[in-house]
């Protein structure tokens, strides 16, 4: 019954849901964080809306390598199912 991961007999479906909206939330704060730089620039240089909001370009470097581990992973469980 054990095969050395908490995915077990009934809880594959939650397992790949979580991936799933783990993945989709992850490209959403991505874009969201996109969208905020992008509306920043827009009457100001770029170098002004990075020294406005730093944490806003260290949250989508985080994010946007992350997201491919997480996508990458949503998408092998979706080529097992």
């Amino acid at each position: 019954p054990w095969v050395a991961n908490c995915v077990g007999k009934r809880n594959y479906r939650f397992f790949y849901l979580f991936l799933f909206s783990l993945s989709l939330m992850c490209l959403y704060i991505l874009s969201c964080n996109i969208a905020n730089l992008v509306l920043r620039t827009q009457d100001k240089p770029f170098s002004e809306a990075v020294k406005e909001t730093p944490a806003t370009v260290v949250e989508a470097i985080i994010c946007f390598f992350s997201m491919w581990s997480i996508l990458c992973l949503c998408g092998y469980h979706t080529y097992l199912i």
